[in-house]
């Protein structure tokens, strides 16, 4: 015969108790101080209390609210009408296979068992203890990042209703009073520039349940003064005003403003077992937070304990075995739909840079009509809401870049040999250029390091292209690697380098004029680049050598070329500052001979000294 022991006697440790019962367990015991006496005020859909009802097969009530205290005092009451066993007793320890817990009167009662479950929700009673005995048999782990974790639940009563929609439009009732009430909030110690996440719940007699995200830091005493103002912002009326609920008769410690964290974390095992203790088993909020906002919270956990039931086999005198190879199946699948439900919802609470450009205009306008010492009073934010909007930007890009990369980070290309989504990564450059001219301090660092490296991942695939033969796409590619180098990053001495490679690829593609202008044009700059001595002498070299080898190139095919002395007078220049150069090779100037040699004699008159000439006149007759 083996005992089940439920620690906590919440919506899921009830809600296991009585579906246990029902399959014809019997030796349950669910044990929790608060047993019975269920105050929270918490607003849950009716469509939860019609679930509840066709998974047990009987009715759970709710008052015209539908409080989660509704769902606990009802789900109590069939636990009752079960038999179900019931202790006013917390949970302090293991005593071997047995759980130690402790009464209302300070008594110790060990309970034996062969599973217990951790029904004690975020708490993690069970979870943690164990993980004190044997460290990190189970891990837990945030699901997800939510901005603001803090949050204020106020049970009060409106003579109006006050609508949880925030406003269709920015401000319908003006500018001024939506910064206003902005830098209200902000003095208070709200961060950012994101309104605080509002919802009103109406309830039966004017009654109204708020829930509203408030500062880590908030003191209790400004409550009231924050609930307020967050009513103002959003609904424009700066005249709220609300009743406080008188203390319940039945229930002294009833609440009306409750603070409460939301940070959702999961435990990764399914069960623990060692053979000196019971198996462990986290259901519910135990197993998987939820976020009140998108309720799945009940809804999941029941179907959850629906996977741990189909696993669980009762044999004869009340002996069971649960198949976990099954368990761990279902659990994870039902385990990733929440976890993907609360990162969608918080990926979509993130406001987007669109957001922070219209904030950035409504304070123009209010700074712009301001009095002078307005204006004073609102730079700080100003100033701290274009870094925000900076921070935006460059979130919007790197994470659209992330998405369009390969997975070894390049720029990945069609099957036709094109860049896939050009579009989208243009899109996501500008941001993070945007970005750029919009950041400081450590976020300028960062958008210029990210766009620094995409000018080399265009530069890498400028090789791919000429690998391939395509210099028309190479090209391209060193027109946006240098368009971000020398035209965002101003970084002169790099985009030299690549004005370089830009040319030899223009000599591959037989673009002759071009060549001739890029090197032109990177020669007449690279005289005023701050640049290492000896490396600027090199790259001249290089530069003065595809100079001249691109005139000779236009001599060779333009025979109709006008002003052909101006040609010929720079590409003799040219040649005579390769000739001299220390960096001279053999193969360049085996280059220039080649040329030289196929242009007519009598046209070169002007460019070689007559030793020079000869001996190319010699070659050129040896070639023949």
């Amino acid at each position: 015969m083996k005992e089940i022991a439920i620690a906590g006697a919440g919506p899921m440790g009830l809600l296991l108790a009585i579906r246990l019962k029902q399959l014809g367990y019997e030796n349950i015991t669910l044990v929790d101080a608060r047993a019975g006496t269920y105050t929270r005020p918490g607003i849950l859909n009716a469509s939860i209390f019609e679930e509840l009802t066709q998974l047990i097969g009987l009715p759970v009530d709710f008052s015209d609210s539908y409080h989660l205290k509704d769902v606990e005092r009802s789900l109590y009451k069939i636990a009752e009408s079960l038999n179900i066993k019931i202790m006013k007793a917390n949970f302090t320890g293991f005593e071997g296979k047995a759980l130690r817990v402790e009464d209302e009167h300070h008594d110790i009662h060990i309970l034996p068992c062969d599973l217990a479950i951790d029904a004690t929700g975020s708490r993690r009673a069970l979870v943690n203890e164990i993980n004190r005995l044997f460290p990190d048999a189970f891990s837990v782990q945030p699901i997800a990042d939510p901005s603001h974790k803090k949050h204020l639940m106020a049970y009060v009563k409106v003579e109006e209703k006050t609508d949880s929609d925030p406003p269709s439009t920015p401000a319908p009732y003006g500018f001024d009073f939506m910064v206003q009430k902005l830098e209200e909030l902000r003095a208070m110690g709200w961060k950012g520039f994101v309104e605080p996440g509002f919802y009103a719940l109406p309830l039966a007699k004017n009654k109204t349940c708020f829930y509203v995200e408030i500062p880590e830091n908030l003191d209790a005493s400004q409550h009231e003064k924050w609930l307020k103002t967050v009513v103002a912002f959003h609904t424009g009326k700066d005249n709220f005003d609300y009743t406080l609920l008188p203390a319940s008769r039945k229930y002294g410690s009833k609440p009306r403003f409750l603070t409460f964290i939301v940070d959702p974390h999961q435990v990764n095992e399914a069960f623990f077992q060692h053979a000196q203790f019971p198996c462990v088993i986290p259901v519910g909020d135990a197993q998987i937070e939820p976020d009140y906002r998108i309720g799945i919270g009940i809804k999941s956990g029941a179907y959850r304990i629906k996977c741990l039931l189909d696993a669980m086999v009762l044999e004869k005198d009340q002996e069971f075995h649960i198949d976990f190879e099954k368990y761990q199946k279902e659990l994870a699948a039902a385990m990733q739909m929440h976890a993907a439900a609360l990162s969608k919802f918080y990926q979509e609470k993130q406001r987007s840079y669109e957001h922070y450009a219209n904030l950035l205009s409504i304070y123009e306008t209010v700074i712009a009509s301001a009095s002078m010492s307005k204006q004073k009073e609102l730079q700080p934010s100003f100033a701290e809401l274009i870094q925000a909007y900076a921070q935006s930007l460059y979130d919007a890009g790197n994470n659209a870049l992330e998405s369009i990369l390969t997975s070894s980070g390049d720029i990945p290309l069609d099957k036709h040999g094109l860049i896939a989504d050009e579009k989208k990564l243009e899109d996501a450059i500008a941001r993070l250029i945007d970005a750029y001219k919009y950041a400081q301090g450590d976020l300028y660092t960062m958008a210029s390091l990210k766009l620094n490296e995409i000018a080399h991942l265009y530069e890498k695939l400028a090789d791919v292209f000429i690998q391939r033969g395509a210099y028309g796409s190479s090209l391209k590619c060193y027109e946006k690697a240098n368009m971000i180098i020398e035209k965002i990053l101003k970084d002169r001495a790099e985009s030299v380098l690549i004005k370089y490679k830009h040319t030899q690829t223009l000599h591959k593609a037989s673009r002759y004029e071009d060549m001739y202008d890029m090197a032109c044009q990177t020669l007449s700059e690279i005289k005023n680049i701050g640049m290492d001595p000896e490396e600027k002498k090199k790259f001249t070299y290089k530069l003065e050598l595809n100079k001249a080898l691109a005139l000779l190139h236009i001599l060779h095919i333009r025979k109709d070329l006008e002003e052909r002395d101006y040609y010929e007078d720079e590409c003799n220049k040219a040649i005579k500052h390769v000739k001299s150069s220390p960096y001279l090779k053999d193969k360049h100037l085996l280059q220039l001979t080649k040329l030289l040699g196929e242009i007519p004699i009598e046209s070169m008159c002007n460019i070689l000294k007559d030793g020079d000439k000869s001996d190319l006149a010699a070659d050129k007759s040896k070639r023949r």
